[in-house]
């Protein structure tokens, strides 16, 4: 089984959010800085994955738009 990196995620996310989501770029690009000098293997713990649910979570209700269906899509890893 391959882990994923929450860092490779989170820029992957950040692709697909379109730029009128600012607090919610300004948050996942907040945490992303925030990990720069965390152990490479420890990135795709659950303790790294918890802030940003958190994050999508506060910033999106409902899978309503395109985006926000391909953000869930992303971060659950069910492309």
């Amino acid at each position: 089984m391959e882990y994923r990196n929450v860092n490779m995620v989170i820029k992957q996310l950040l692709e697909v959010i379109p730029k009128t989501e600012s607090k919610l770029i300004s948050e996942l690009n907040d945490y992303y800085s925030s990990l720069w000098n965390k152990a490479p293997e420890l990135l795709s713990t659950a303790s790294y994955w918890i802030p940003v649910a958190n994050i999508l979570g506060s910033n999106i209700g409902d899978l309503d738009e395109a985006w926000k269906k391909r953000v869930h899509q992303i971060f659950t890893n069910s492309e």
